[in-house]
C-alpha cells in the first residue's frame, strides 16, 4: 500500500516540509561540499519518498530553478517517465522482506558508470533498514567514497534502525509530521469527506498525512470502521463470529489483523486513561492484543486464516462477556 500520492507539486502540496527543503537546499548550495550520502528519516507517510524524488529531480534537472526542477527539460521528462539513466532505485523486491547483497552490488556497478546528463547520479534506497548485513557491508565503501557528483539517499523510519557503520556515514534529515491542524487542513484540500472521517483517517495513520491520504484514497477507512463495527457487535452480543467472518470475507486476512490490532491499541489507550476500568479488564484487553499480533504472524504460514480469526473472535467475545469493557469505549 503506497503511503504517498504520486505527481505532487512538491513542496507546494506538502507545505509542512517547506522548512526541511530550505535547509536541505542550503546543504547543496552552501560553500562546503554537498553531502554524498543523506539519510531521510521519519514515520511512514511523513514525506520521505516525495522528498527524495524532489531532490533527485532537482539535481538531475538541466535547467534547475532555485528550489525545484524545471519540469520540462529532457532530464525532467525522463525522470517523470521513470526512465532516467542517472537515477537508480533500490527497493524491496516483490514478496521479499530484505534488500539483498546482489541488489547493492548492482547499484554500486551502476554508480561506477559515466553519468549521462549534467554529471549527477542519484541513488534512492527505499526501506534501507531492510538491507541484510551483507548488503549493508557492501555499501560501506561506496558511502565513504561515492565518486564526484554522486548522492545516495537512504530512506528509513529511524536512523537507529540501521547499523552505526551506515548511519554514521550519512548526513541526517528527520522529516517531522505536521501538527494536527495543518494535517487536517491539507486533507480537506484533497477530500470532500466530513471532518470526522478525515480526523479518523489521521488517527489511523498516527498523524502522518500522506499515510492518511493513502487510507482515504484506497477506502481503507471504511474497511477499518467495518472491522470496528464487527468487534463492537460481538461485544454487545448482537451477532456471532461466523456472521462477522462473512462480513469480513472480502478483505485479506492481513488487513483484518492490521485493523483488529489498531482498534485494540486505541481502545487500550482509552482504558488506561479511564479510572473506572479495572486492572483485570485492562490486562485482558492487552492480552488479546498480544494474541492478535501473534496470530497476524501466521498469515504467510499456510494456516487457514478464517479459523485463526474465528478462534480469536471467540476469545474476544468471551472477554467482553466477562468484562463490560466496551460500554466505556467510544467507537
Amino acid at each position: 500500500m503506497s503511503s504517498e500520492p504520486a505527481n505532487l507539486d512538491w513542496p507546494v502540496d506538502l507545505p509542512w516540509l517547506a522548512t526541511d527543503w530550505r535547509l536541505l537546499r542550503q546543504r547543496f548550495n552552501g560553500q562546503q561540499a554537498p553531502p554524498h550520502a543523506l539519510m531521510l528519516t521519519g514515520a511512514p507517510g511523513s514525506g520521505r519518498t516525495a522528498t527524495a524524488n524532489h531532490i533527485a529531480a532537482w539535481l538531475l534537472c538541466q535547467q534547475a530553478q532555485e528550489d525545484a526542477a524545471c519540469g520540462t527539460c529532457a532530464s525532467c521528462r525522463m525522470h517523470q517517465a521513470g526512465s532516467h539513466p542517472d537515477l537508480l532505485q533500490v527497493k524491496l523486491e516483490e514478496d521479499a522482506n530484505t534488500i539483498k547483497v546482489d541488489q547493492i552490488r548492482a547499484l554500486i556497478h551502476a554508480l561506477n558508470l559515466t553519468a549521462g546528463f549534467n554529471g549527477w547520479r542519484v541513488a534512492i534506497i527505499q526501506a534501507a533498514s531492510s538491507m541484510t548485513d551483507s548488503a549493508a557491508n557492501a555499501l560501506l565503501k561506496t558511502l565513504e567514497e561515492p565518486g564526484d557528483k554522486t548522492l545516495l539517499l537512504l530512506l528509513a523510519d529511524t536512523r537507529m534502525s540501521l547499523p552505526a557503520t551506515i548511519h554514521s556515514r550519512c548526513q541526517q534529515c528527520l522529516l517531522q509530521a505536521p501538527v494536527r491542524e495543518v494535517a487536517l487542513a491539507w486533507l480537506q484540500q484533497h477530500f470532500a469527506d466530513d471532518e470526522q472521517v478525515l480526523a479518523q483517517a489521521l488517527d489511523m495513520a498516527y498523524g502522518a498525512p500522506l499515510q492518511a491520504w493513502s487510507l482515504l484514497r484506497q477506502d481503507h477507512v471504511a474497511t477499518a470502521r467495518s472491522i470496528a463495527a464487527g468487534l463492537q457487535s460481538l461485544a454487545a452480543a448482537d451477532t456471532d463470529t461466523q456472521s462477522v467472518l462473512d462480513q469480513w470475507q472480502p478483505w485479506p486476512a492481513e488487513q483484518c489483523w492490521h485493523w483488529i490490532q489498531f482498534w485494540l491499541h486505541q481502545w487500550s489507550r482509552q482504558c488506561l486513561a479511564d479510572q473506572h476500568v479495572d486492572a483485570a479488564a485492562r490486562q485482558a484487553l492487552l492480552q488479546l492484543y498480544d494474541q492478535a499480533a501473534e496470530s497476524a504472524q501466521t498469515v504467510a504460514s499456510g494456516l487457514r486464516q478464517d479459523l485463526q480469526i474465528n478462534a480469536w473472535l471467540l476469545r474476544w467475545q468471551g472477554m467482553c462477556a466477562s468484562h463490560a469493557i466496551m460500554q466505556r469505549i467510544s467507537p
